[in-house]
């Protein structure tokens, strides 16, 4: 599995940082984890155009990590692309009527020519990519997910705060996404921290942790270091991983 950053801050103006989104490329396929506001600069500056995109997970109802869906869905009625069939949206509950609410607002606007699947499962395999869905400490409907492929286990947290499921969740992950966008001594309601995520580290296995959602509040860190047996990294927007 690789995975590409494609936005790795948060809504607002901060070190030329796109709002939340990761690419996944594993077996053939290609899936977006969240959809910020610069979801499509960001794709095309990494060589990857709209109409490649097979599934997009939504996170949870915040702007900043699901309007680029609604740029994806109006990118794709342009003859300049050659669409799949089928796009896969899958994520929280009531995800698929929120999305609707948005084609009933913009009406065809936001209708492309292919079949949009929905699936607000809490499980399931996407061409024997695995993925499981698990609540956060965010907002009501906010999520988290873990995809395993061929051995390898990536755990992205969404937006949430700390929470002590979130160990065994992410115990044996390959790559932690872990949202920091709370400071340790400047708390953000629904954030974790970067001493939350040294915690989690300290209690489970991780091999790798990807810093995410930075926000000005974000403690200053090295660009990569090592805490224990778990490389950390400061993420930031076009960092890619090959697991």
């Amino acid at each position: 599995m690789d995975i590409t950053v494609l936005g790795s801050g948060s809504a607002i103006q901060f070190e030329e940082r796109a709002s939340a989104s990761f690419l996944i490329e594993a077996n053939g396929k290609k899936i977006l984890l969240d959809a910020g506001f610069h979801l499509l600069d960001r794709l095309e500056k990494n060589g990857i155009m709209a109409d490649e995109i097979d599934a997009v997970y939504i996170s949870h109802k915040h702007p900043d990590h699901f309007f680029g869906l609604l740029h994806l869905l109006f990118a794709l009625k342009n003859r300049y692309y050659s669409p799949k069939e089928k796009l896969h949206i899958f994520g929280f509950k009531g995800l698929e009527a929120w999305i609707r609410s948005f084609q009933k607002l913009m009406g065809r606007w936001l209708e492309p020519n292919i079949e949009l699947i929905f699936s607000e499962d809490t499980k399931g395999e996407f061409d024997e990519i695995k993925w499981q869905t698990f609540k956060t400490v965010h907002s009501p409907e906010s999520t988290g997910i873990v995809l395993e492929s061929k051995g390898k286990k990536i755990v992205y947290s969404g937006d949430t705060e700390m929470f002590d499921k979130l160990i065994n969740i992410v115990n044996l992950a390959d790559v932690f996404i872990a949202e920091c966008g709370s400071g340790n001594n400047k708390k953000i309601k629904g954030h974790m921290c970067l001493n939350d995520i040294l915690y989690i580290t300290e209690s489970a296995k991780v091999a790798r942790v990807l810093l995410t959602h930075i926000y000005p509040e974000t403690d200053q860190t090295d660009a990569e270091w090592k805490h224990g047996a778990t490389l950390f990294t400061r993420s930031y927007d076009h960092y890619k991983i090959s697991l």
